[in-house]
């Protein structure tokens, strides 16, 4: 079982929007983390948002100062190595070019006599991920191995995502489904349909959810699809997605100007007798189910990430990392974070593992 549960703004912009009706939908959900969103609309009459040409134009000016296209850019991706990757389609002409950070053509890794809407760098950026029509193509960039590719979609596909974290693909398109792929195109999860064609998908930083991006929707899955919240605001197509770096807080560009934010809250994590539920952004409600004794614990910073196992929680936010025994709530050890947030926490009965993306283990 799931659960979907949405509000419509966020603590930390809560005085400068206004806000919209609330709507919360509930199911009972055991022994799996649950997720929902929260989610908050602005208006920003920037042409950055308004047009794809102008958007990344713009930025290719601004940041490479080679690039002269009289074609429309689709998309951009750095890989791992500050190399981009540039596609750029318009009419019957599609390509898909590589350039060095210093604005050096490498090389035109794909050039077809169609438009392709969507790619990406895989993982270890030896591979680029695109769509051409109804199939999803996986391209090496040495010339001397052959691309892996399969039939993804019944209809155009329009968007896709590679996990660095999990290596799993995640692709939509105008059959207005979204589905995950392993990276040997073995289908994990295919959804229902939906009233529009799937324009955006994000995968969040650690690999555990995914935001699907369509008209007037937004929508927040786990990595084997499933579905735990939905939004439904008027904001148009969706028409690009980024997260965070902590993987708490998402932000989507919309069709009418608006960029939409969300952030994840009602996290639930279940550990022998203990529940915890992340409520708000920087407050947890701990519940012991035997003597029905409830803590509630409240920090001054948001939460970015959460374990609960062997009688301890852990709860780290941007600066700190505070550690809770299950008989002493009130009383936590606390470690500063100088080099930025968890990405993961790993509990062991004796042990603990902290992952931080700049410092490492």
């Amino acid at each position: 079982m799931g659960s979907s549960c949405l509000f419509p703004d966020l603590v930390e912009w809560r005085k400068l929007w206004k806000h919209t009706k609330e709507q919360c939908w509930v199911f009972g959900g055991v022994g799996m983390e649950l997720h929902c969103l929260h989610v908050c609309v602005c208006v920003v009459c920037v042409p950055v948002f308004m047009s794809v040409r102008a958007c990344v134009h713009v930025w290719v000016c601004a940041c490479v100062h080679v690039f002269c296209m009289f074609v429309a850019l689709v998309c951009m991706y750095w890989n791992m190595s500050i190399s981009i990757v540039v596609h750029s389609t318009d009419g019957e002409d599609g390509a898909i070019k590589i350039w060095s950070k210093t604005g050096m053509l490498r090389t035109i890794l794909v050039q077809t006599s169609s438009p392709i809407y969507s790619c990406c760098w895989s993982p270890d950026s030896d591979q680029v991920l695109y769509a051409g029509g109804k199939t999803l193509i996986i391209k090496p960039l040495q010339p001397s191995l052959k691309p892996t590719q399969w039939k993804a979609h019944d209809s155009l596909i329009l968007t896709l995502d590679w996990s660095p974290t999990n290596n799993l693909i995640v692709s939509g398109g105008e059959d207005r489904k979204y589905k995950v792929w392993d990276s040997y195109g073995r289908n994990i999860y295919s959804s229902l349909l939906h009233d529009s064609p799937i324009i955006s998908l994000a995968w969040a930083p650690d690999g555990e959810l995914f935001a699907v991006g369509a008209f007037d929707t937004l929508r927040l899955c786990d990595k084997t699809g499933w579905s735990h919240s939905l939004e439904k605001a008027s904001t148009g197509t969706v028409l690009r997605m980024a997260w965070a770096g902590d993987g708490t807080q998402l932000a989507g560009a919309c069709a009418n100007g608006q960029v939409v934010f969300a952030q994840v809250v009602n996290r639930h994590l279940e550990w022998h007798n203990l529940e915890a539920f992340v409520n708000e952004d920087n407050t947890i409600s701990v519940k012991d189910i035997i003597n029905d004794s409830k803590e509630s614990l409240e920090f001054h910073d948001r939460i970015v990430r959460v374990s609960l196992a062997w009688g301890h929680l852990i709860v780290t936010t941007p600066l700190q990392c505070y550690i809770y025994n299950s008989r002493n709530w009130t009383t936590p050890v606390t470690l500063d974070l100088k080099n930025g947030s968890i990405n993961l926490i790993k509990q062991a009965e004796r042990s603990t593992i902290l992952l931080n993306p700049v410092q490492g283990v």
